[in-house]
């Protein structure tokens, strides 16, 4: 199975969602299935990584946290969820990421999975 997680908030340096998205890339190759994150980045690029893969899509850094990008391109996101062709999509957030995949068209499950905490983390 291949699933798609939009990450609307995963970082490089970041700290609980780049925990949390390693671990899941590791499980899903674990259990024999695929597993994409498409998250914001300084530039569009693909990344293997933990038995999976990251598809950056280019975005403007976050005003607050430098380490963080704004994930802006519907058109991108939906680019690469046509191409990539999943049978699961999970958006990662109630802002962008999550209208994201409620607004693809394509016929795969999406669901709403939500790894972060901004409320708890900035203060």
């Amino acid at each position: 199975m291949k699933i798609i997680d939009v990450a609307e908030f995963y970082a490089e340096r970041g700290g609980g969602v780049r925990t949390y998205i390693h671990h899941k890339l590791a499980a899903a190759k674990a259990a024999g299935h695929e597993m994409v994150i498409v998250a914001p980045g300084p530039k569009d690029g693909c990344e293997e990584r933990l038995g999976g893969r990251i598809e950056w899509i280019a975005s403007r850094p976050m005003p607050l946290d430098a380490r963080y990008y704004l994930l802006l391109d519907n058109k991108a996101v939906h680019a690469v969820l046509n191409r990539e062709k999943p049978d699961v999509v999970e958006g990662s957030s109630p802002w962008a990421g999550g209208w994201m995949v409620a607004r693809w068209p394509g016929w795969a499950l999406k669901s709403f999975i939500f790894h972060q905490d901004p409320v708890a983390v900035y203060p």
